[in-house]
């Protein structure tokens, strides 16, 4: 399995896959090898059927979950083994066409006025303000930001495009009196440590469990019940119609 998993991560680089994406589709692989106790060049067409049901039948798995799941082992099977079975063709999992619970001004202005700290308050301020995806407002950094212009430089975002988002004056204020208390000199929003001091040597962004568990926390305490199942997502589902009605201008000025 190391050599075909090795095959696997050169494919999906070469393919421009993210990390994330990676690890999605490797986790997938190597269960569907798991439940056969074999290894996956000897699996049939037949067995992959028998293991999507099992996944959906027994595992109670959701639609999008079982899409990572199809995705992930029809890339390995096309892309690595060269497997062209009738089957990759005519199984597939629709996207299921939900409507998210969405967040009021007011609900959002509350769970800004909840959230008890500094780093906190402005990660989220600047993930709805600037309708930043979750990953994008982890990973922003210092050279990103170009106060002159008013606009921030997103690198690497959905589908591996850059893009610029425009900044509002009261956003950039809030990340000028933030970033002097932590200044660390590459990521705006770095991991802070156990000891919540470590800001400003830090070599990694905050966690994205971090952020979900202070979100699901002020919501707990402000919100009801409805909003709490992907809490994350229902901010991002608020920056994102922000990212509609205003969209990004053109050019990148350099602070």
């Amino acid at each position: 399995m190391h050599s075909l998993q090795d095959r696997m991560v050169s494919a999906m680089v070469v393919a421009g896959y993210s990390k994330t994406t990676q690890k999605l589709y490797l986790r997938e692989a190597r269960l569907l090898g798991e439940f056969f106790c074999k290894t996956l060049d000897e699996i049939t067409g037949d067995e992959l059927q028998v293991y999507l049901s099992h996944r959906v039948c027994v595992d109670k798995l959701c639609h999008s979950t079982m899409r990572i799941c199809f995705a992930g082992l029809k890339f390995f099977l096309v892309k690595v083994l060269g497997r062209e079975w009738p089957c990759l063709d005519w199984i597939q999992f629709n996207r299921e066409k939900t409507l998210p619970a969405e967040l009021e001004r007011s609900e959002i202005a509350e769970i800004l006025r909840m959230t008890r700290t500094h780093q906190n308050r402005a990660f989220f301020t600047v993930v709805y303000s600037c309708g930043l995806r979750l990953q994008e407002g982890l990973h922003l950094q210092v050279g990103d930001i170009h106060a002159e212009r008013k606009v921030i430089h997103i690198h690497r975002g959905k589908q591996a495009k850059d893009r610029l988002v425009p900044l509002a004056e009261r956003t950039l204020y809030l990340l000028r009196a933030y970033w002097k208390k932590q200044r660390n000199r590459d990521f705006i929003f770095p991991s802070l440590g156990w000891d919540g001091k470590q800001g400003p040597t830090s070599t990694q962004p905050l966690a994205v469990g971090t952020v979900q568990r202070v979100l699901k926390n002020v919501m707990l305490e402000s919100l009801s019940a409805s909003h709490l199942a992907y809490p994350a997502a229902q901010l991002c589902d608020a920056s994102a119609r922000s990212r509609r009605q205003h969209p990004p201008g053109a050019g990148v000025a350099r602070p």
